[in-house]
């Protein structure tokens, strides 16, 4: 069984290619582009979905050969050999991967029911003036497990935790061996709890709640054993409300966002975040009288 890191979705065969969108999983790139071109006509329908997909098949690319941008040998991969690549216009595929893009900092944009009304929403934030499109994120999913991995003992996971190399492919990926690559694994350093990290980008709230729990219950059955217990941690920067739903009834995982504070990244209590996020929102009046009542 195998996870394509692209379409996200579950091989349960040993292909070389994803039966869904063709990614080539052995050479880490697109393998059958009529396959993936077939995928992207079926999503047409699915806003979020496709430009979700689109967004990852830059970044992958990106990875892969390197930014043209930066290259002035132009081997590098841009924005349109992915239009190429998809047999679509720049004009069209670029704008797709912005909204993509936006969709982690503004989940709000998820509410939207196409994509043109996405659009015109994202225009409406940057003219507010709270678009901050060059503030410093995580391009990349692996770019966010890279970071944790080198930078584990600056974390404020470290005090309790340390992460397992057994098994470990790059990145620090936790090589399960059957039900695909856990993003970071790490063990308790005094009592016998384990911690499944999944980092979420590009997939849905359900999507990553689903793979959390399968992983969570591989390493039950396969580390923990019997006495051990198995804890989930989700780090994401935004949550939308489908996520924090799911979580409720699911104690043993938990929600961490991050976001950066001189160019460091620092990581939060999605609850926490949550309430704080809710009075900006209420005006110095409405904040006492929340406070004067919370203290009846």
């Amino acid at each position: 069984m195998k996870e394509c890191q692209l379409c996200f979705s579950i091989n349960t065969d040993i292909l070389e290619i994803c039966s869904n969108c063709g990614y080539n999983f052995e050479k880490e790139e697109i393998g059958d582009k009529d396959k993936l071109r077939a995928l992207l006509g079926e999503l047409s329908k699915k806003w979020i979905e496709e430009i979700k997909l689109k967004r990852n098949i830059n970044e992958i690319q990106i990875t892969k050969y390197g930014s043209s941008s930066t290259n002035p040998d132009a081997e590098g991969w841009s924005e349109r050999k992915t239009a190429r690549l998809l047999g679509e216009k720049h004009s069209l595929t670029s704008p797709d991967i912005r909204l993509a893009e936006a969709l982690d900092k503004f989940p709000e944009l998820l509410k939207c029911k196409n994509k043109t009304n996405a659009k015109r929403m994202l225009n409406e934030i940057k003219k507010a003036g709270t678009y901050k499109g060059d503030r410093p994120t995580f391009r990349l999913e692996k770019d966010l497990q890279k970071y944790l991995n080198s930078n584990w003992e600056e974390t404020p996971f470290h005090e309790e935790w340390k992460l397992q190399k057994r098994g470990v492919l790059k990145e620090g990926q936790y090589n399960t061996g059957e039900i695909g690559e856990l993003d970071l694994l790490g063990k308790h350093r005094k009592e016998q709890r384990w911690l499944i990290i999944e980092l979420k980008r590009g997939q849905s709230s359900d999507e990553t709640v689903g793979q959390i729990l399968r992983y969570m219950g591989w390493v039950k059955e396969n580390l923990a054993g019997e006495n051990g217990k198995v804890q989930g941690l989700i780090i994401s920067e935004t949550a939308d409300d489908r996520m924090r739903y799911a979580l409720v009834c699911v104690p043993d995982i938990s929600l961490k966002l991050y976001h950066f504070e001189n160019g460091k990244p620092m990581f939060k209590d999605a609850q926490v975040a949550y309430v704080e996020s809710i009075m900006k929102k209420l005006s110095p009046q409405q904040r006492k009288e929340l406070i004067r009542r919370l203290e009846d």
